[in-house]
């Protein structure tokens, strides 16, 4: 019998790594990715989403230390709105974060309209259930529709 682990695995290796998901041409970000993983194998443990995406992706070389080693991935959990990745949800219904370029120095809802400053909104597709524990939000499913995995 073939785990669900080894199954995902599977399909995410008939992708390349890249910064954005192209289906067509095999390429998937880490963003699609987690969400692919949280979509088909539901809540998880952070440690073992981080797992599937270093199993799927190759080790980085170090030049310094002449070895490989496993990518972190650890901003893919990340809650920050303001300089951060702010991949992470409040709740299972939140469609996503809006994003500034002020840095570290607060939230955009405080400070919108600056001059020069940029905003975007980003999409999120987990939540924390738990502490260190992760799963897919409503939007996730959207996501999972749009790339074709709804099923």
């Amino acid at each position: 019998m073939i785990s669900q682990r080894t199954e995902i695995l599977a399909l995410l290796l008939t992708f390349r790594h890249g910064h954005h998901t192209n289906i067509a041409k095999g390429v998937m970000n880490n963003r699609d990715a987690c969400a692919l993983i949280l979509w088909k194998l539901g809540p998880m443990k952070k440690s073992h989403i981080i797992s599937l995406l270093n199993d799927w992706r190759e080790p980085k070389f170090n030049k310094w230390t002449g070895t490989h080693v496993d990518r972190a991935q650890t901003y893919l959990f990340n809650s920050s709105r303001s300089g951060g990745y702010g991949c992470v949800a409040d709740h299972p219904m939140q469609r996503g974060n809006h994003m500034s370029n002020v840095g570290w120095s607060g939230i955009v809802s405080d400070k919108r309209g600056e001059p020069g400053m940029k905003t975007f909104f980003r999409r999120t597709y987990w939540y924390r259930l738990t502490k260190g524990t992760y799963a897919p939000t409503v939007e996730c499913a959207k996501r999972m529709t749009e790339l074709g995995f709804h099923s």
